[in-house]
């Protein structure tokens, strides 16, 4: 079924795509973007987009929306929604998780200990 017709046949009154974008950091990224989906429906768009920002896997997401503008007769599109977390709390987080690691460790050596 062709991305710009529902089950009735018309066509909807707007696309949303997520896009991941990739650390460029890191060595095994093949290109900075990737879309991940494409639907017609904002809060299914909303909800994947979200998944993918939870998972920490992607320095930014981001929604983008088509429609047809019948008044300018032409496609719009615009960056819908960005999730982006800043450098300085990729870094927080990742000093938070060390710490966690370290206070694990340190209750199960005192646990042994006594």
């Amino acid at each position: 079924m062709p991305l710009f017709q529902n089950m009735m046949g018309q066509k909807p009154a707007a696309e949303y795509s997520v896009y991941v974008y990739f650390d460029p950091e890191q060595e095994n990224s093949k290109s900075r973007w990737e879309m991940k989906a494409v639907t017609d429906c904002v809060n299914k768009a909303i909800c994947e987009a979200e998944d993918y920002y939870k998972s920490c896997e992607f320095c930014k997401v981001e929604i983008k929306e088509k429609y047809f503008d019948s008044k300018a007769a032409c496609h719009i599109d615009r960056t819908f929604k960005t999730y982006k977390t800043s450098a300085f709390l990729n870094s927080a987080r990742m000093k938070a998780v060390f710490l966690f690691g370290i206070m694990i460790l340190a209750a199960g050596i005192l646990t042994i200990i006594n």
